[in-house]
């Protein structure tokens, strides 16, 4: 995870981290591209889509999606535009 001023904008519990990718995985992706597009650095904690190797633990694990804290209140508005802020959790 990042160093601070990062924080979590949204997550999602993933029951086998990024291997089955349902709609709430899709749209975490896709908010990221979208911030990115809009040019706000994002990151994934603890890993990206192919990164990190195999899921080891037994419950679900969170998979967060960062910005650097001065663009958190504009990714957050960005997610409300998209209509994602009620399909993801929020930090």
């Amino acid at each position: 995870m990042p160093e601070d001023p990062w924080v979590v904008v949204a997550e999602h519990l993933m029951d086998t981290a990024w291997v089955s990718l349902d709609g709430e995985s899709i749209a975490l992706l896709a908010f990221a591209n979208e911030l990115k597009g809009q040019g706000i650095e994002a990151c994934f904690d603890p890993f990206r889509p192919g990164e990190g190797g195999s899921y080891t633990r037994t419950l679900a694990q969170p998979i967060r999606l960062l910005v650097k804290e001065e663009d958190a209140e504009q990714a957050r508005q960005i997610a409300a535009d998209l209509g994602l802020d009620e399909q993801l959790r929020r930090g």
